[in-house]
């Protein structure tokens, strides 16, 4: 389902996501981020995205995007996966950390097989 949800993000055209409001600038920098991170992930082992997951799930469970400051683990977390640039757009963060976790768990899952 999230997969869903990711595919229609990425399927509407920049004509209406600016309709929608988004700026083309931020949904690049989105869009850029996430390639970049699949990149990243892409070259890990199996330890590694584990590891990533386990970080990711950190964040997820460790800081609202709707107001609290990051600990200090977070904030290192969210510097190394470059999620600190949209913390001012809970949305935007969220979003962006889901896909994150979904795409490294749909990588490890495929290298299990």
């Amino acid at each position: 389902m999230l997969d869903g949800v990711c595919l229609k993000c990425e399927n509407i055209s920049m004509e209406n996501r600016s309709k929608l409001g988004i700026p083309s600038q931020e949904v690049n920098s989105r869009q850029d981020l996430i390639s970049r991170f699949e990149i990243h992930i892409n070259k890990l082992g199996m330890k590694e995205l584990d590891l990533v997951i386990k970080k990711l799930n950190f964040v997820c469970l460790n800081f609202d995007p709707y107001g609290h400051e990051p600990s200090n683990e977070v904030e290192n977390i969210m510097l190394d996966y470059e999620l600190n640039e949209f913390t001012t757009n809970p949305f935007d963060f969220t979003n962006i950390l889901l896909q994150m976790l979904d795409k490294t768990d749909n990588l490890k899952k495929s290298r299990a097989h």
